[in-house]
């Protein structure tokens, strides 16, 4: 039988090399920690500074959880040839495999397992981020990708579908001085300049409610879907928007969306001529539902991650969880599927948008405008958060 030796010394000496490594890796890591929290510089550099140290501060904790991985593992087949060499006599090997064989097969088939799975730790890829996408009604192949802010604009002035929206406004504006020829068009118009994140909550109303049509109904008085078999998306978006949209703990602000630079004198400003808004605020999502469902029979929960990225396997975990993630993005593209830019983010607006899945490559699936696209988080700023609903 051929004969080897492993130098139990040498592995040992390996394996506390390797421990020592995870040390200096670990310390690395808490230093570069500290940096990012004590930036004297603030603002949209410094978030974009705090999320390249906070990603390189993930990757050396990575490389030291390794280290110390492969120190054990050194450690293990050290110990397992030791065990066998003691238990095995190799000058017994030849004539007790010529008898039956099982005592040292047994021994040397423990230590070749054992050095199997060590090969398969060192080599097996713990980078690797299994891909993830949200199994929703509200995200599918079938009508809309998500709500669409800018889709009522579109829609027939005489249609059904638009004179309920127009109720609904009405309805939800009552307490607003609202002028009897009031320009629903123009309203709608301003809708799509800042309704991104009415949409993501919109987007995460839908998604509770799934297998729950009449609830929903019971809850906000009109179908969840509509006579084509999509989602009722732009209702439920005018009714959030129109709900909510330049009111501060209820109370309707008619000058929160004007600009002195472009809209002349105060005075004479007229809100319900305005076809330009500031949107929504990423802090006020749970202000907003609480004024939106203060009487729906729901209530709702929002909570930020503080991080600005996500594996797939914590959005998988968040969304069997009944939570939907929902995304502020700036200073960062947007892409189509292909990979090619969409459309630029600046820092002045952001986009808030619902987070769908996360890719083999750990860019995060999104739902913008009624379609699916691609969002680099280590590209642009992001501000995670995730909202819950339950019945009252």
């Amino acid at each position: 039988m051929p004969r080897f030796s492993v130098l139990a010394r040498a592995l040992e000496n390996e394996s506390s090399k390797f421990n020592s490594y995870k040390g200096e890796l670990s310390t690395y890591s808490s230093k570069i920690d500290t940096i990012k929290n004590s930036l004297p510089i603030h603002g949209d550099a410094a978030n974009q500074i705090k999320a390249v140290l906070s990603k390189s501060k993930n990757n050396v904790a990575h490389m030291s959880d390794a280290a110390q991985s492969l120190s054990q593992s050194l450690k293990n087949v050290c110990a397992l040839y030791v065990g066998v060499e003691k238990s095995t006599d190799s000058s017994q090997i030849n004539d007790t495999l010529g008898s039956s064989g099982e005592s040292s097969v047994t021994s040397f088939s423990a230590f070749f397992s054992g050095m199997w799975e060590w090969i398969k730790n060192i080599f097996k890829d713990d980078n690797k981020v299994p891909s993830y996408e949200v199994d929703s009604i509200v995200f599918d192949d079938d009508g809309s990708y998500g709500g669409n802010q800018g889709a009522a604009r579109f829609l027939d002035e005489n249609s059904e579908e638009r004179e309920k929206i127009e109720e609904i406004i009405k309805r939800n504006l009552a307490d607003c001085d609202i002028p009897n020829d009031m320009n629903f068009s123009k309203y709608l118009q301003k809708m799509n300049t800042e309704g991104c994140g009415y949409v993501a909550l919109a987007n995460s109303v839908f998604a509770y409610y799934q297998g729950r049509e009449q609830d929903f109904e019971n809850a906000f008085g009109y179908s969840m879907y509509n006579k084509k078999g999509d989602l009722n998306y732009n209702l439920l978006i005018a009714d959030i928007y129109s709900s909510t949209d330049n009111r501060e703990s209820g109370t309707y602000d008619k000058y929160a969306d004007y600009n002195s630079a472009i809209d002349g004198d105060k005075e004479d400003y007229d809100p319900w001529n305005d076809n330009t808004g500031k949107g929504s605020y990423d802090n006020k999502k749970q202000e907003y539902l609480d004024m939106f469902l203060s009487n729906k029979g729901v209530k709702s929960k929002t909570k930020y991650l503080w991080k600005n990225t996500m594996t797939a396997t914590e959005l998988k975990k968040h969304t069997e969880n009944g939570e939907s993630v929902i995304l502020f993005y700036k200073n960062g593209n947007i892409y189509y599927q292909n990979g090619n830019p969409k459309q630029f983010i600046g820092s002045d607006i952001g986009h808030t948008m619902v987070v769908t899945g996360i890719t083999e490559d750990e860019k995060y699936i999104v739902s913008s405008w009624g379609k699916k696209y691609i969002v680099d988080p280590n590209e642009g700023y992001c501000s995670l958060s995730t909202v819950k609903y339950s019945d009252k």
